[in-house]
């Protein structure tokens, strides 16, 4: 009997020292802005920013709603911009979606149910029909892409709203990769735009997709072989539940599809484990965590393991997050400014 207990207590010993050792291991960077880009003073007519990508190059492509134009800034600072409101060649109407794809500038229409591509400096080359919006679009080789879209069915009496990672290629063809079903009403569904949202990453080299599973419970990343369609858990552990701060809850947009009334919205008071993924050229995983108040935080893995903490002070508020090149940028929409952070 007392040497089952010292059996315990010697492998209690060794799994907190073990702990301990792995925990102190783990690199932990405060990270401060490195640049910034006033967009306002570069573009004063600009009305409403909505989306960013960022090239090999570090040019900067910025998608602004109101104006319906999109701005380029490239390394060196200069500036030029194109596109306008309307049907015609290189315009839009309701412009969802921006992104790069083999060396060329995409930009999708929702109105138009449709495709504008351009040069990278802006010349107008095609427009091809897309009955669907695909977003945060990511090059997994140079004949495809990969980007997310959503959508509600009627099935059964029911309304069933599903998320899906489509790999789109050439003559746009396409196939669903990844499916999440979000949920299901007889009656009607409401929803925030993040809850939607299931976040990405792709190892191009390797065709290898890393996505994580749309949930607020589970702390989990998924390996997935886009060429062998093979599946695996690259990470799962526990993980604090942290709530939403006021100025978040101002951010979060509600979408209500049937008969919802507002008491019946359903009201999530903690945030996503997982808000983003991203590769560095070094095949580092990030992974931008739930963080506490006016904070971002990113936890960084190699082979699965955690090697580094990075940690940047930041309000709280409407901003979206990018990674390109061993550089994490920031568009804040309400202040009109990208920060970039490197040297980490």
């Amino acid at each position: 009997m007392i040497d089952t207990a010292i059996k315990i207590i010697k492998i209690i010993l060794i799994v907190l020292i073990t702990s301990c050792t792995s925990k102190n291991d783990v690199k932990v960077v405060d990270l401060k802005v490195s640049d910034h880009i006033q967009i306002d003073s570069l573009y004063p007519e600009m009305k409403s920013l909505y989306d960013f990508c960022v090239d090999d190059d570090n040019s900067i492509y910025i998608l602004d709603y109101g104006k319906r134009n999109i701005y380029i800034i490239d390394e060196l600072g200069n500036n030029r911009s194109f596109g306008a409101k309307g049907t015609g060649p290189g315009e839009f109407l309701s412009p969802g979606s921006l992104y790069l794809f083999n060396n060329h500038i995409y930009v999708y229409d929702i109105k138009n149910k449709s495709i504008n591509i351009f040069a990278k400096n802006g010349d107008f080359i095609n427009r091809e029909a897309l009955d669907f919006c695909p977003r945060f679009c990511q090059e997994l080789n140079d004949t495809s892409y990969i980007g997310f879209n959503f959508d509600v069915i009627e099935k059964a009496n029911k309304l069933i709203m599903t998320s899906h990672l489509v790999r789109i290629g050439q003559g746009l063809f396409r196939q669903t990769i990844v499916e999440n079903n979000i949920c299901e009403s007889s009656n009607g569904i409401s929803y925030y735009d993040d809850d939607v949202f299931f976040p990405f990453t792709i190892d191009k080299k390797n065709g290898i997709l890393f996505y994580a599973p749309n949930s607020r419970n589970d702390f989990k990343v998924i390996r997935k072989d886009t060429n062998s369609g093979e599946e695996q858990i690259y990470l799962s552990k526990p993980y604090l539940k942290i709530p939403y701060s006021e100025k978040d809850n101002e951010n979060r947009m509600v979408f209500k599809i049937g008969n919802v009334s507002d008491e019946t919205i359903k009201k999530d008071n903690y945030k996503k484990s997982i808000n983003n993924l991203f590769l560095d050229s070094d095949g580092r995983l990030f992974i931008q965590v739930a963080s506490k108040k006016d904070s971002i935080t990113f936890e960084v893995y190699e082979n699965s393991n955690l090697i580094e903490i990075i940690n940047i002070d930041y309000p709280d508020g409407d901003y979206i997050v990018k990674m390109s090149r061993d550089k994490i940028y920031i568009l804040d929409r309400e202040r009109n400014i990208i920060l970039v952070y490197s040297n980490f």
